[in-house]
């Protein structure tokens, strides 16, 4: 009854602060929801070209960068920027509107990639803020409930313990995940009778499901859990079939990065396409060289144009990410993500194969963690950390030379452990050949 009594109070007091605040939080949840649950209708599909049609306008206007464009030039005559591009020459980027005002900055670490900082507006992060309770909505999470954060925690995400308290936030760093660790995180939960749920890197979830294999899951009877959402990594299919069995809950991969926010996420509960966010921004999938689109189905770069940044405005930004859409019963979705450009692996035939096929290492009992090293044309390694109960090495060759090719030249590489970036996550894949 307390528990459920301090939910309440939580939620009040954060809609209260928003109220006061005049932050304008309800109505970019609204429109958030109108636009998501609605997609094809008219009023929907005009609500998004005005958010398109405003901050190309407000870009030509007052960025630099865009002062040649004319107001009536159409999206795709944009150019495509990325994240060298932008580190290079910031301050064209960098709205002239906002030069006095107060702004938010937001940064990478560039543990996955290139060090990245852009600046937010205040509206900007309201509308995260929206963007976050719509998503979060879809998985039955409620503003107030607990949420057991595994990520980490490094200085930059500190948070101290009072804000801790009343954002009930548990943090657990991925950095100290072991045996013993995990024994007490599963006896903490399960004295923890509050509305629990999970959001984290797909790696800390797949850790905790090898740890509950290997003692038969016995830990988590009586521990119930009422959404878990992977972020920063792909999610295997192993990983997503252990957390549902294990905790009894649908387990969903959401799609986002730290310079714009939550791009797509898995559709609840049963589907592995990602529902787009189409109320704050405009995805194309392009050419892998060219800046055209790509046919529906194709593999190709994401670029991302967002609504609400108008401190620095991210037109046809190029994550530096890959994937698929194609349009389901008139929805455009994205059938498959997959990771960085910069991890893809090349067969012998110099076709490109993507990183995610480092997933299959889940698959095999006793393989604790992988990962793929390319170092020539058809040289590769497989890091593998393993315990006793790994057996299966001949068959993992074979399978790993479909995916490379016949005269693949493979070398397994035995390691006890596999360290973890400095962001705390996992690298599936490294392209020395690439690189030289």
């Amino acid at each position: 009854m307390i528990l459920k009594t301090l939910e309440k109070l939580r939620y009040f007091l954060f809609w209260l602060k928003n109220r006061v605040a005049r932050s304008g939080l309800s109505a970019q949840c609204n429109d958030v929801k109108f636009i998501q649950d609605n997609p094809n209708s008219t009023s929907a599909i005009h609500a998004r070209d005005e958010h398109l049609k405003k901050i190309l306008r407000h870009a030509i206007e007052t960025v630099p960068h865009y002062k040649n464009y004319s107001i009536d030039t159409p999206l795709s005559n944009f150019e495509v920027v990325n994240k060298k591009l932008i580190t290079s020459h910031k301050k064209a980027f960098e709205s002239v509107t906002y030069s006095n005002k107060s702004k938010i900055p937001v940064s990478t670490s560039g543990s996955t990639g290139t060090p990245f900082e852009v600046y937010q507006n205040l509206n900007k992060k309201t509308r995260n803020t929206a963007d976050v309770m719509y998503f979060s909505k879809l998985v039955n999470f409620n503003v107030g409930e607990r949420l057991y954060y595994w990520r980490h925690w490094n200085e930059h995400y500190q948070k101290n313990k009072n804000l801790l308290f009343i954002q009930n936030i548990v943090p657990i760093n991925v950095f100290d995940l072991n045996d013993e660790r995990f024994e007490t995180i599963l006896r903490q939960l399960k004295n923890d009778k509050s509305s629990k749920h999970f959001i984290g890197y797909a790696s800390a979830f797949e850790k905790l499901c090898k740890f509950l294999d290997k003692n038969n899951g016995h830990l988590v009877e009586g521990i119930k859990i009422k959404s878990v959402i992977a972020i920063s990594e792909p999610l295997s299919n192993y990983t997503k079939e252990r957390m549902g069995k294990y905790f009894n809950v649908p387990v969903v991969s959401r799609y986002s990065n730290t310079e714009n926010g939550i791009l797509a996420q898995q559709d609840y509960p049963n589907s592995d396409k990602f529902i787009i966010n189409q109320a704050s921004y405009n995805l194309e999938i392009l050419d892998m060289e060219k800046n055209i689109p790509v046919p529906n189905g194709t593999l190709g770069r994401i670029v991302v144009t967002d609504f609400f940044n108008y401190c620095m405005p991210l037109i046809r930004f190029d994550t530096g990410d890959l994937g698929v859409m194609q349009t389901i019963n008139g929805i455009d979705v994205l059938s498959k993500i997959v990771g960085r450009k910069s991890d893809v692996i090349f067969n012998t035939k110099n076709e490109e194969v993507t990183s995610l096929i480092a997933l299959d290492f889940s698959m095999y009992k006793g393989l604790l963690e992988g990962q793929i090293i390319q170092n020539g044309a058809k040289e590769y390694v497989l890091k593998l950390h393993v315990d006793h109960a790994f057996d299966k090495e001949k068959e993992l060759l074979e399978k790993f030379r479909l995916y490379f090719g016949e005269d693949a030249l493979i070398t397994i590489n035995y390691v006890e452990s596999i360290p973890l970036l400095k962001s705390g996550k996992r690298k599936l894949a490294i392209n020395n050949y690439i690189k030289n």
